[in-house]
């Protein structure tokens, strides 16, 4: 059986616009490769990014396509969590860090307001109860550095801001490792947090009243990472590496909604209601890669936005706009959007277009690279790899590989990046 499928794209100047038929996701490289990240954090504009030795970085713009990056400090520490978030008065934002500190250091959480050099603001963190700051979050207050919630191996803290000390509002048992913790705005008394205890390896806990009070909702697994929407949490998300369950009656009771079987470990889960989850993580096998899964019915069903990249996505957050960032540690940080209000396409074929204005209207090159993906992410073809100008072009698949060896009939990604910006979209090869 002869197959030939035909890909047209139309090139002028700057960003990659789809106008085929099942384009799934508008993907931009930011940068910072090689940084090794380890975290990021969105608030309004700002997005912050910490490192591994490397410092924290951040950007304040309010096009989600500038690549522009300030470097904060923090490049003698292993930074494990970035908060971004308001500031008192004039003061736009603020940029809260938690680290491993170096031996003989005290400093376990540093503060920045609007991009001043960070200082210390780790009075009251017990060195008995946490080796590291893995998490932290917090609600909106009039103060420096407010209400925050810091997630420290045994111990779960709190602040009042302004300099005011760390309390432990949770302890762990000696078994304890707290590695994350969660509030939202719009629920302003709601925090869960999650991680291990105990000799069952499980812990999620919940309060309704800031940290005053607890309750262990906990569900069969070591919690990684977890979300959740309601004023009592009525909605929750839980990814516990192996497994993602899913809560709707506030905790009492739990639902697996993904399982990995042991190929994907998932790390990173964002919930947005009403029914949007995004889980992200790394192969199973091999952890260079990543994984990343969408859900529109709140985990009944999973489609897989993005194909397997080098990896695995350390953070995942939810910026304006239905803007989605993430990152990994040696590639960067990405921002992706699913794409929307596609154009009829024909049969059979890939219509990409790329427009912006020219500020001088001169004609300028981009570098072209379009390549087909099996459902493992391996690259089977590569069709065009070529610094193009402006104009419309076409070029066809014949349903081989590399080694002109017919492949055979399945789900395949063929990817279109040009610049920074990429396209990916599906296709059903049938012999």
């Amino acid at each position: 059986m002869r197959i030939m499928l035909n890909f047209l794209w139309i090139i002028a100047l700057g960003s990659l616009l789809p106008g085929g038929a099942s384009a799934q996701v508008f993907l931009q490289f930011l940068g910072l490769e090689n940084k090794q990240v380890t975290s990021l954090d969105v608030y309004q504009t700002v997005l912050a990014v910490g490192t591994d030795h490397q410092g924290v970085y951040y950007q304040d713009t309010p096009s989600p396509t500038d690549t522009g990056w300030v470097f904060l400090g923090l490049d003698t520490l292993r930074v494990n969590s970035v908060y971004a978030h308001n500031g008192p008065g004039p003061i736009p934002w603020i940029i809260s860090a938690g680290v491993t500190p170096n031996p003989g250091s005290a400093d376990y959480i540093f503060c920045s307001t609007a991009g001043q050099p960070f200082a210390s603001n780790s009075l009251g963190i017990s060195d008995t109860l946490t080796q590291a700051i893995a998490a932290l979050d917090g609600f909106p207050t009039p103060l420096i550095c407010g209400e925050t919630f810091a997630a420290g191996n045994r111990a779960l803290y709190r602040s009042a801001g302004d300099g005011t000390p760390w309390t432990p509002v949770y302890t762990a048992t000696i078994e304890g490792d707290i590695r994350t913790v969660r509030v939202h705005e719009e629920y302003p008394d709601v925090v869960l947090a999650g991680g291990s205890d105990g000799f069952a390896g499980i812990l999620l806990i919940k309060s309704l009243d800031k940290g005053e009070t607890w309750e262990d909702i906990s569900p069969f697994g070591m919690v990684a990472d977890l979300d959740f929407a309601g004023d009592s949490a009525q909605t929750i998300f839980a990814a516990c590496y192996n497994i993602v369950f899913r809560s709707t009656d506030a905790g009492a009771s739990w639902e697996e909604v993904f399982n990995g079987g042991g190929w994907v470990t998932i790390t990173e889960v964002i919930f947005i209601p009403p029914s949007t989850v995004y889980i992200a993580g790394g192969n199973g096998i091999d952890t260079t890669y990543a994984f990343f899964s969408r859900s529109n019915d709140l985990g009944a069903n999973w489609q897989q936005d993005l194909p397997p990249a080098p990896g695995p996505v350390v953070d995942l957050e939810a910026g304006p706009e239905e803007w989605i960032s993430f990152a990994t540690p040696n590639n960067g940080v990405y921002l992706f959007q699913p794409m929307t209000g596609i154009l009829p396409g024909q049969n059979a074929s890939a219509d990409f277009r790329l427009f912006q204005n020219s500020p001088t209207g001169q004609a300028a090159l981009s570098y072209v690279e379009l390549a087909v993906y099996n459902s493992l992410g391996q690259k089977i073809r590569t069709l065009v790899q070529a610094r193009q100008p402006a104009g419309r072009y076409q070029v066809k698949w014949n349903g081989r590989d590399e080694a002109g060896r017919e492949v055979g009939s399945g789900i395949y990604i063929y990817r279109l990046k040009a610049g920074q910006y990429s396209i990916f979209k599906k296709m059903v090869l049938i012999r």
